[in-house]
Parts: structure tokens; C-alpha cells; sequence
């Protein structure tokens, strides 16, 4: 289950996660429109597909008009790496699906799920701060 205390220790983290990861090179305090799209959407998939499924359909390599969906799982390892829980957590595109799919971490599943809703969550709201920018560069 996914705790509101959760989310709030997560929100500073996840400010500092989409500027490093999501922000639009050289403005900071601004990103892509459809990351607030993807961040949104990946709580959603979690619940109805599952985990696994909705890690490794956001662990996608590709880009699509200047815009990846791993991104949004990078800053989202970024915002847990210093949670116990996830120890050893990399931060390249596909470190969180790989992380959860270790067979050590099958017993935890429930608590990985719940940790990375409320990151995403966090980095949902986070990303209010921001200056959300569309493919035509206006905000």
C-alpha cells in the first residue's frame, strides 16, 4: 500500500530528478509537455497491467519527437535510490525494470510497487513547477 508520507518525503527529490533528467536542455524550469503525460499515465499502468509489464513499456529506448519515456523511469530511480529498499539501484534507462525483476526482490514485490507509485506520484507533482513546454515550443 502506498503511503502518503511517502509521496511528501519524495517531492524534493523528485524537483531535483526532473531537472536533471526532464528538463529541456539549457532551461531548467522548463520540460517536455508530454513527460507530464507519461508520469501521469504510469501510476495508471502499474495498477491495470502490473509492475513488470508497465516498467518495461516505459523502459523503451526509443524516442518519439524529442521525447523518451525511460527518462521518466530514470528520474523515478533517482528519487528511490537512497531508500534502503532499493540498494544497488542503478540509474541508467532500463536500471528499475531490471532491478525489480532480480529474483531477490520477487519477495518484495508489493513494497517495490507501492515505493514506486508514490514516486511517480511525487514526480507528477513535481513536475507542476515546471514551465510545460508542447512540440511547438510553446508553453
Amino acid at each position: 500500500m502506498m503511503h502518503k508520507k511517502d509521496v511528501e518525503k519524495y517531492i524534493a527529490k523528485a524537483i531535483k530528478a526532473a531537472r536533471e533528467h526532464l528538463s529541456i536542455s539549457g532551461d531548467p524550469k522548463s520540460v517536455n509537455a508530454e513527460y507530464d503525460g507519461y508520469a501521469a499515465s504510469l501510476g495508471a499502468s502499474i495498477v491495470t497491467s502490473g509492475l513488470k509489464p508497465a516498467l518495461a513499456f516505459y523502459s523503451d529506448l526509443g524516442v518519439r519527437e524529442g521525447v523518451a519515456r525511460h527518462k521518466v523511469l530514470q528520474a523515478i530511480a533517482q528519487i528511490l535510490q537512497e531508500e534502503a529498499l532499493f540498494s544497488g539501484l542503478g540509474s541508467e534507462a532500463d536500471a528499475l525494470l531490471d532491478f525489480v525483476l532480480k529474483p531477490e526482490n520477487e519477495a518484495k514485490q508489493r513494497q517495490l510497487k507501492a515505493k514506486i507509485l508514490a514516486a511517480s506520484i511525487a514526480l507528477k507533482l513535481a513536475l507542476r513547477n515546471f514551465t510545460q513546454v508542447n512540440k511547438t515550443g510553446q508553453s
